[in-house]
Order: C-alpha cells, then sequence, then structure tokens
C-alpha cells in the first residue's frame, strides 16, 4: 500500500494564514500525512506559546482536510537523540528497539 506523506518545514515566522494557505495548498497536492519539522532559522521563538499556537493552526486545518499530522522527531525538537548528541556523548543511552504509537 502506497502512503503519500511530506515534511512541512517550520522556519522563519511562523504566521497563521500563511500556514493555513501552505496547508491547503499541500492538502490539496494530494498528501496523506504533514510531518511538521522544526528547522534553524525559526523567527518564532523554539516551544514558545507562538510555535504551539503554529502547531495547532497546522494540525486543526489538517484536521478539517481529513489530513494526518505528525511531528518529525529530530534535532530541533526535544528528543532522545538530539541530533545524534546523545548517541555519540552517550553511547550506553542508545535505544535497541522503535516503538511507534498512533494517537486518533
Amino acid at each position: 500500500m502506497l502512503h503519500i506523506a511530506c515534511q512541512y518545514f517550520l522556519n522563519s515566522d511562523l504566521r497563521k494564514k500563511e500556514l493555513e494557505e501552505q496547508t491547503d495548498l499541500l492538502c490539496d497536492a494530494g498528501f496523506e500525512e504533514i510531518y511538521l519539522h522544526a528547522r534553524a532559522g525559526m523567527k518564532t521563538p523554539y516551544l514558545s506559546k507562538s510555535w504551539f499556537d503554529a502547531l495547532n493552526t497546522v494540525a486543526d486545518t489538517l484536521k478539517a482536510r481529513g489530513v494526518k499530522f505528525s511531528i518529525w522527531d529530530e534535532d530541533n525538537y526535544p528528543s532522545g537523540c538530539a541530533g545524534s548528541r546523545i548517541a555519540n556523548n552517550y553511547p550506553e543511552l542508545n535505544s535497541a528497539r522503535l516503538n511507534a504509537l498512533i494517537f486518533e
């Protein structure tokens, strides 16, 4: 089964109208799932109220369009890997398996 997904790189200013317009364009292009990915160069402070408002804007738009929402967990998102910093500095903390959780 083919699943069409894409990453939506979040950087610069995260303005509600622009987020809604870009999210609609991704939905119109036929993507079934959108992964939000924090990127370097953000003008909206990471993990601030404005950051979460932006994520909620995209998630609400995707929900209304019937498209799945995910967060790409890497480097700028607080993960166990932290851009490989943990694995490089503390190899004993590397995980031995990957668990996937699906929230409806």
